[in-house]
């Protein structure tokens, strides 16, 4: 583990990240936690992997991306994580880290959006509500919605 965590402390982005997740209310903990060390024995080294290998995604889709549509972007990702973990608990047949990630990665499809059509696609996914409307509006303008978009660029990868 200590490996592992010198291997973090050298790349402050994932960092960075890691600690947002574990302060976020996914963990519920009382008090901010800002040692690397700690919030890796905290989140677990299947959790870890799982944050790193999304970080790492998401970093190569965010290059030119407009600022505010990747705020909103991460804003949302981490929201949607932490509710579908907190209500993957009530489950036994799901895995809460699984359904954590797929909520990190449920809206990927929009920053390959970002990233061929750039500031067009920012400027056009902030005339809509995110949800329904949103996507058919996808739809019609670029023939295909960013949850299906995602989903096959998962399924590849």
């Amino acid at each position: 583990m200590l490996k592992l965590v010198a291997c973090i402390k050298k790349d402050p982005a994932l960092a960075t990240r890691i600690l947002k997740v574990v302060n976020s209310s996914r963990f519920g903990l009382r008090s901010q936690i800002s040692s690397i060390q700690q919030a890796t024995c905290l989140i677990g080294q299947r959790s870890l992997r799982l944050i790193a290998l999304t970080f790492g995604i998401v970093d190569t889709l965010t290059r030119g991306v407009n600022a505010e549509l990747y705020q909103r972007f991460w804003k949302r990702a981490l929201c949607m994580s932490s509710v579908a973990s907190r209500l993957s608990r009530e489950r036994d047949d799901v895995i809460c880290d699984d359904v954590y990630t797929a909520g990190l990665l449920a809206d990927i499809g929009m920053l390959v959006f970002a990233q061929v059509h750039g500031e067009h696609y920012a400027i056009f996914s902030q005339k809509f509500v995110h949800g329904p409307e949103l996507i058919e509006s996808e739809r019609c303008e670029f023939g295909v919605a960013h949850p299906y978009l995602g989903a096959r660029l998962l399924e590849r990868w």
